[in-house]
Formats: C-alpha cells, sequence, structure tokens
C-alpha cells in the first residue's frame, strides 16, 4: 500500500527518531553517555532518552555548533557564563574551558588554544565548536556525512581508584597466635569494592620475624588501588630480670648483678641500665632498673630495689684505686699536697723548641714566629680565629744557605679545627704520640716549602683553633715561619709582605733549646709520693728568646717540653696516677709504648679528680713519655701511691 506524501514525512521523522533512540541504546554501556545530535532537529537523545535544545546545532564554515549548556550538562560538567564579558566556562575533573563569545582562542587548563572558529551567540545561547568542545572534555565525536548525524561518546566512569587499608590485630603477636584482619578499605566516591588481593596473609605464623602483608583492593569500575603494606611483627617479648648476690651491702662495696633477663625466641638483647652503680656511696635503698629489647621491638623492665647500710667498706677513693677503669676519670679525694715531691734531677737533651702561641687570638693576616734554628727541633702551634674571615694556619721551612738541606719531619700531631679547645690537647697528642709517618723534604738554596702541608690544609671558621706539635731534623740552618694567612691564599706566596704581628702579652713565643728531658724514677722511690711538673719550682722552666722582639722569654708551664719519665719498677700493691692541680686538663701521653689518653672521654677537673695510668698485676718498669696538652692548665702531678688493702681477694 502506498501512503500518500503528506502523510510519508512525519512517518520517516518518526522513523529518524526511533532510529536515534536504538542506536543509542545499542551503544551506551554502564558508565558511558552517548550523545546524538542533527542539525536539522531540536531534540537530542541522551542514552536513548530524548532531550529538547533551546537552540538547535548549527553548522559554520564547515564546523558544526552546538549550544554549551547541553554539552555540559550532558557530559555531566559544571557550567558558568558570565553575561557581563560573554564568557562561558566549563570544569570537570581534570579539565578546566574557558572561552569568550566571538573569541578564536579558548584557555584548556590555563594554556591558551586556538579554535576551529569562533564561539557565537544565536538566540541568547552561546554556541561552540562541536568538536573542540568535546574532545577537550575526553569524549569521541563521529559525524555521519550522508545523515549528518552526530555522535558523542563519553567514558564517564570514575577513575578514582579505591584506598587498600585494613589493621591486624594483635600486632606484634605472639608466634601461633590468633591473628584478626580488620579490612578498612573504602572508595572515596562510594563506588562499591569487589575485589581483594592479599599477599603475605596467612592464618597463623609459626615463626618469629618480621612479616610483610600486602592488600590491593578493586572497585566496580574495574580500578584497582595501590598496595597498602603492613609489617606484622611476629614475637615474644623478652622478660627482663636481674638480682645481686647479697641482699644488702656496705659503703663502699662493690656489686655484683647477676643478669637473669632472657629472650623466650632466642634473640640477642639490647640492655638499658639506670643507676647500676659498681658501688654505692650513700647509705640508703637505690632503686636499679634494667630494660631489655629484642631486635622485634620486644620490651620488658625489671627494677630491684638495693639496700646499703651504714658500714664503710671502701670509701669513693678507695673503691676506685681498686677498681677504677684506667684511663677514666676517677674521683681522687686524698690530700695531694700533704703528699712529699719526688726531688729528681732532670736529664736535659737537644732539641730547639720554637713555639707560637702569642698572640694565642690572632687578630688579621700576618708572620706569628719565624727564627733560624738546625738540628733536632719541634715546633708548637698553638693559635684562635679572630680576623672575622676564614684563616689558616701555616709552618714554612726556608732555605737561607748556598746548598740544599734536608728536613724531616719525625713525628706530628695536629687537631681539627675546633671551638672545643680543651679536647684537642687530646687529640693533637695522639697523633703525636701515635704511630709516625715520618716525611723528608729536600729545600734547594733560597727556596721555601710548606712544611705542614696538613696543617695548612686545615681552613679556620672565625672563633675556631688549631693546635699541633711536630718534631723535626734539619741537617742544616733553616729559617722556619709560622704564618696566618687568608684560606684562598697560598702561604709560600704571600708570606714575604705579611706584617709582623706583636705578642698578647699573655701567652708565649719564642725559641728554647734542650726540649727534651729525663727523669728516672728510682726503684727506691717511697710509695705516697708524688712528681711535679710545669709548676716552675720542682720542674725549672725553659728561658729563651723571643725572635722577632730579641727578648727574653719563660716558657710557661714548659709546654712543647717532652719528658721522658722512666720508673725503675712499680710493683703490684702500687698504683700511678695522673692528678691536674692548676685546673681542667685533658690529654694524652704513651705508656710503654701504648697511647694512653688521660682521660679517654670528657675531661679531668683538678685537685680532686685522676686518672689511672697503670696497677700493675706484676712487678716492672714503666717507661712514659708526657707533654703538656694545649688547652689545659697545669702544673700536674704524678702520683706513686699504695693501693687500699682489697677486701675481696682471699
Amino acid at each position: 500500500m502506498q501512503l500518500p506524501f503528506s502523510r510519508l514525512i512525519p512517518a520517516v521523522i518518526l522513523a529518524t527518531s526511533l532510529f536515534f533512540q536504538v542506536t543509542a541504546a545499542a551503544h551506551a554501556s554502564p558508565g558511558q553517555k552517548v550523545i546524538l545530535l542533527n542539525p536539522r532537529a531540536s531534540t537530542a537523545f541522551v542514552n536513548a532518552v530524548p532531550t529538547g535544545l533551546d537552540v538547535p546545532p548549527v553548522i559554520h564554515s564547515g564546523y558544526t555548533l552546538v549550544p554549551l549548556r547541553f554539552i555540559g550538562e550532558a557530559l555531566e560538567v559544571a557550567v558558568d557564563w558570565e553575561a557581563e564579558t560573554k564568557t562561558a566556562s566549563l570544569s570537570g575533573p581534570g579539565t578546566a574551558i574557558r572561552l569568550a563569545a566571538g573569541s578564536s582562542e579558548a584557555l584548556v587548563n590555563g594554556r591558551a588554544v586556538e579554535l576551529p572558529t569562533p564561539a557565537r551567540i544565536k538566540d541568547g545561547r552561546i554556541l561552540v565548536p562541536l568538536r573542540f568542545v568535546s574532545v577537550a572534555l575526553g569524549a569521541t565525536v563521529h559525524f555521519d556525512a550522508a545523515t549528518k548525524e552526530i555522535t558523542i561518546t563519553a567514558d564517564l566512569t570514575s577513575k578514582t581508584p579505591p584506598v587498600a587499608r585494613f589493621s591486624l590485630i594483635p600486632n606484634p603477636v605472639r608466634p601461633g597466635g590468633e591473628l584478626t584482619v580488620r579490612d578498612e578499605s573504602f572508595h572515596p566516591e562510594g563506588v562499591e569494592i569487589v575485589e581483594r588481593a592479599w599477599s603475605g596473609l596467612e592464618p597463623w605464623y609459626e615463626q618469629a620475624g618480621l612479616y610483610e602483608v600486602t592488600l590491593r583492593v578493586r572497585d566496580a569500575n574495574g580500578n584497582w588501588s595501590a598496595p597498602y603494606t603492613v609489617r606484622l611483627n611476629v614475637n615474644t617479648p623478652p622478660v627482663a630480670g636481674f638480682r645481686t648476690e647479697k641482699d644488702f651491702y656496705k659503703i663502699g662495696e662493690p656489686v655484683v648483678y647477676v643478669n637473669e633477663s632472657f629472650d623466650p625466641d632466642g634473640h640477642e638483647l639490647i640492655y638499658r641500665w639506670t643507676n647500676r652503680e659498681p658501688a654505692f656511696f650513700e647509705a640508703g635503698r637505690h632503686r636499679v632498673t634494667l630494660e631489655v629489647e629484642d631486635p622485634l621491638g620486644g620490651k620488658d623492665r625489671f627494677e630491684l630495689v638495693v639496700p646499703v647500710s651504714e658500714e664503710v667498706h671502701y670509701t669513693r677513693t678507695q673503691y676506685h684505686l681498686l677498681y677504677g677503669e684506667p684511663k677514666k676519670v676517677i674521683p681522687f679525694e686524698e690530700r695531694v699536697l700533704d703528699l712529699p715531691v719526688l726531688q729528681l734531677p732532670a736529664v736535659s737533651r737537644a732539641r730547639t723548641l720554637l713555639r707560637s702561641n702569642s698572640p694565642e687570638d690572632v687578630p688579621a693576616p700576618g708572620l706569628l714566629y719565624r727564627d733560624t734554628v738546625s738540628g733536632p727541633g719541634r715546633l708548637m702551634v698553638h693559635h684562635l680565629n679572630k680576623t672575622g674571615g676564614r684563616l689558616k694556619i701555616a709552618v714554612l721551612a726556608q732555605n737561607p744557605g748556598t746548598e740544599a738541606v734536608r728536613v724531616t719531619i719525625t713525628r706530628q700531631g695536629l687537631s681539627r679545627p675546633s671551638t672545643r679547645i680543651l679536647h684537642q690537647g687530646r687529640e693533637h697528642l695522639m697523633h703525636f704520640f701515635g704511630v709516625p709517618s715520618p716525611a723528608t723534604f729536600v729545600i734547594p738554596p733560597g727556596k721555601t716549602v710548606d712544611l705542614l702541608p696538613g696543617l695548612s690544609s686545615l681552613t679556620l671558621r672565625p672563633g675556631f683553633c688549631v693546635t699541633g706539635l711536630a718534631d723535626f731534623s734539619a741537617e742544616a740552618p733553616l729559617t722556619f715561619y709560622v704564618v696566618a694567612v687568608p684560606a684562598d691564599a697560598d702561604p709560600v706566596a704571600v708570606f714575604p709582605q705579611l706584617p709582623v704581628l706583636p705578642p698578647d702579652g699573655l701567652h708565649v713565643r719564642g725559641t728554647f733549646p734542650m726540649a727534651d728531658r729525663l727523669i728516672v724514677v728510682p726503684e727506691s722511690s717511697p710509695v705516697n709520693s708524688r712528681l711535679v711538673l710545669g709548676d716552675g719550682v720542682h720542674d725549672v722552666l725553659l728561658t729563651g728568646i723571643d725572635a722577632l722582639t730579641g727578648e727574653r722569654v719563660s716558657n710557661h708551664g714548659n709546654y712543647g717540653v717532652v719528658y721522658e719519665i722512666l720508673f725503675e719498677r712499680v710493683v703490684p700493691g702500687t698504683v700511678v696516677l695522673l692528678n691536674p692541680r692548676g685546673g681542667v686538663y685533658c690529654g694524652a701521653l704513651r705508656m710503654n709504648g701504648l697511647v694512653w689518653e688521660t682521660p679517654v672521654e670528657g675531661f679531668l677537673k683538678p685537685q680532686r679528680q685522676a686518672v689511672i695510668i697503670q696497677r700493675p698485676v706484676l712487678p716492672g718498669a714503666l717507661r712514659l713519655e708526657y707533654t703538656a696538652p694545649s688547652g689545659s692548665y697545669l702544673p700536674v702531678n704524678f702520683l706513686l701511691v699504695q693501693l687500699p688493702e682489697n677486701k675481696e681477694q682471699p
């Protein structure tokens, strides 16, 4: 049957409309938007749902323009219109578009993009280039040239991933113990979590150790979360415990602690004691605590009260003479000045000391000291940078003769630049008395060398100090210079132009002969006696010349003098101590060939503290090599003291 033409047109339109709907329904999958448009129709279809358009799409210069608000809302982005500036904005996840009517440019995420044709206003509505705005919002556009149909497809499925979270309870858990998993995963947008992937999760764990349990989750949109890992500590905590061998102790009596701590899993433990004194010197109840920790973080704590009676077993000094650790600070509360002084001759040996310590505070670059010597010598340098800029100290040797001269640095000790001047004394003497590393220079006539490059390589910041001691042997006269120069200067190049810095009137510089001394302490020397060094009375001070001024000077404290002290025989039952008298003290010496810190940590306070040099088990000689440390106060006493009766020995 053939229909009249007037009835055919509505039928065609209806068929087209139905085709749009069927096509939209067929192509829209979950999370998708399929939009069908036709420039000849005022109705669009969004996922097969008809939507009326205020203004139908138009074709201008070969480009399709569509109503902005319709496209934006269909693609579920926010649309804003500024009537005053005729500017439209669209904002969605990760994309922001801004364009003005009549403009050939748009801003996409702040970046200018050229439009194929400007946006325009029609019937009070802004129309925008379809393909530009759709693609900018992540949609695909298909144009059927035959039917003029436009298909816009957008995947609006959330790309936001879920978040994996969980807790393991308890954590730590004992080996084989029951473990509860609390899943705390979620999706920021409420999308359902449909799958969980575990790694490392077991019903229980038999062996102690650290385990990693990891969870990833997938949402209904197919997005996987980042992995989330929890470290599970499978561990039996250690057990802390200790006792003392006796129920109570006397004042000064050695306390014997018996550690009974253990770890059920067999781990090595870390022990942290509080108030674990080897002896107590006050009567009363003394609380001692022990905390133990295994490698997995398990801890336990135990506390015990040690009662101490009023009865005295040892005084503080007696106890430390018997049991104090060599090199460490011990109290010495005896009346040292009541001990007789050993009046022993000192045999002087040839060695020329060049001491540069004035001005101690260096105010500007300049010449600190200069003199010409030969043979065995010693350089002593101690200076503090007070220039306000970076500085370095150098020791130079110049050959004033007509033939080459060989000079050897036989040993040296330098400190690193520091503001801890007291501790520098120990540092540089540990190097000086350590294993020597000789260095030989052959200096041609008229030439100058940097004799201690290890010293000149050190940069002194303002307020920092450096100290050093070096023994040398020169086969012929050499002129030695101690100079302070800017940190970036070559001391050999600039030293001839340096001004002479005047002494400060407080410290010492000068040239002193006979700077080595030998003192022999005979086997017949009485115990409970003392040897005094550096006082200027029992130990005679070196005298010499300040070669820069020609004045006679005394070497106060005998800094830079090296003493060899030989105790012919020290027997069991005695102890040799170093006891400072003038002030705080921190140094080192050489004892029977070993470097011996005095003390090994911290420093000695004057008069009532000491450090043990030797407490012999067998009789024998004791050979010491000693010099006063820079930064410490003198005099010092070496004490030869009778040990108290040891009440613990049978």
